[in-house]
């Protein structure tokens, strides 16, 4: 998390960027990431990609009580607090972290897109589409009109 910071503070410092239109897209255990430092530095958009809704529910999937997670990554509760344009992806075949975690977190806030892949963990399956859809998602917020309801998309 303090990596991810101090990336992001040192982005938004500089002379060529807009700090306003950073968006953040984290990838897996980096979705989580992302969506906490989402709630310290307000982001344009949050782009998560085969994210779980908690670090405490992989481990349980995994016979591991959640409780002895020292650092929860509560994707679904950042989610909850954002005031910001989410979008979900994930593989309905992810072999490592359950569709159901991003069909759950694609429900979450008023902002937030989700769109599901024939895929397993390692999206996309077709580039072209996983383009299509990150464009359609980032355009409209680079132009200044922030999405205001959510989407659902299964390819």
């Amino acid at each position: 998390m303090r990596d991810a910071a101090a990336f992001y503070d040192r982005l938004a410092r500089r002379a060529d960027v807009r700090p306003d239109r950073i968006m953040l897209h984290g990838r897996s255990i980096g979705g989580a990431v992302a969506a906490e430092l989402a709630l310290a530095r307000e982001p344009a958009a949050l782009i998560l990609e085969s994210t779980f809704t908690s670090l405490e529910s992989m481990f349980w999937r995994f016979g591991i009580p959640g409780f002895i997670v020292r650092d929860r990554f509560r994707t679904e509760d950042a989610l909850k607090a954002l005031d910001t344009p989410v979008l979900v992806m994930h593989g309905r075949r992810d072999n490592i972290i359950p569709v159901a975690h991003g069909r759950e977190l694609g429900r979450i806030g008023a902002k937030t897109r989700y769109t599901e892949y024939d895929a397993n963990h390692d999206l996309p399956p077709d580039w072209q589409d996983f383009e299509r859809d990150l464009r359609a998602f980032v355009e409209p917020i680079i132009s200044g009109f922030l999405p205001s309801e959510s989407a659902v998309a299964v390819h």
